[in-house]
């Protein structure tokens, strides 16, 4: 589920405004308006940074079933070691969708790669980039719409 942002509320006063008679005067009165900005602003790029790798992740949830259901299940270790995660990397969100991590099954990339090999239906070759192919603008969409919700727009 996607939290959506507060709004940022900014105000300038009420009231009448006076008269500024000097840079340094103004300045004083700006100062504090400025620093709630900033505040606000550093708060909505936090949530914006806590929520992106949830948002990918769930974007691509529904591609991860599709791979699965066309991934081959002769002995069900390679569908099982299917995977989809998120993590920061070097400060940015990496989201991975794979299987066979570390290797394991050692035959997973002959089974997706070998297009000779014949599969009883839905399970195919090439499992995974079929799935992703086939879902490229729906993921788009999907992380757009909910960095949109997150965002509070």
């Amino acid at each position: 589920m996607v939290k959506r942002f507060t709004p940022i509320r900014i105000g300038v006063g009420s009231g009448r405004a006076r008269q500024v008679t000097s840079a340094s005067e103004l300045q004083a009165i700006l100062r504090p308006q400025l620093q709630a900005i900033e505040r606000e602003f550093k708060r909505w790029a936090k949530h914006m940074e806590e929520e992106t790798a949830p948002i990918v992740v769930d974007a691509l949830k529904p591609t991860f079933e599709k791979s699965q259901k066309y991934c081959p299940k002769d002995t069900g270790d390679l569908v099982s070691s299917g995977y989809l995660e998120s993590r920061k990397f070097r400060g940015n969100v990496v989201a991975e969708i794979g299987y066979a991590r570390g290797n394991k099954p050692s035959y997973a990339i002959y089974v997706h790669e070998m297009l000779e090999y014949r599969h009883k239906a839905p399970t195919r070759a090439k499992f995974l980039e079929a799935a992703i192919d086939e879902d490229l603008s729906d993921i788009q969409g999907r992380i757009l719409k909910n960095l949109k919700i997150a965002s509070g727009t």
